[in-house]
């Protein structure tokens, strides 16, 4: 994937951050597809939470090229009866996706900005790495305020 010199979204602490797709959610968004107002989409993979209400949440960022981004968000927006197909599509969106290129510290609800750092870390699955809420250390490292929950 070609290396932009634009600061994303998901770079620029303080901003809200625009979500185009909400593939999962537990009590907030924990996958999605982000997408700068340049065109740019990421996809977001939850990689911890803390907080009373598991409202301050750690963050993989993955950039997406354009084509497959529009092909998932095109074919999981269409009807389907197959049962197993959002899965399928969600699977080759991941293999579509760059790298880890980011960790992003994300304030819920409203989806703002509080810590970035470039990284390159495995791709998460939350409901089977997320066991006991803040123990990746993920928030400190990114200097994230948490409280207990």
């Amino acid at each position: 994937m070609a290396e932009t010199h634009q600061r994303h979204a998901w770079n620029c602490v303080g901003e809200t951050l625009p979500l185009v797709f909400v593939i999962d959610a537990h009590d907030g968004v924990t996958d999605a597809i982000a997408e700068c107002s340049c065109g740019q989409h990421a996809l977001l993979n939850l990689l911890d939470w803390a907080g009373k209400h598991l409202q301050e949440r750690v963050y993989t960022v993955s950039e997406l090229a354009t084509e497959p981004a529009r092909v998932f968000l095109r074919n999981i927006r269409s009807d389907y009866c197959d049962l197993t197909r959002k899965a399928a599509e969600v699977e080759a969106l991941g293999v579509a996706a760059s790298a880890v290129s980011a960790v992003l510290g994300l304030s819920l609800p409203d989806l703002r900005v509080v810590a970035t750092e470039k990284a390159h870390t495995r791709r998460p699955i939350w409901r089977v790495d997320l066991t006991e809420p803040g123990a990746t250390g993920w928030h400190r490292r990114l200097q994230m305020p948490c409280a207990s929950p």
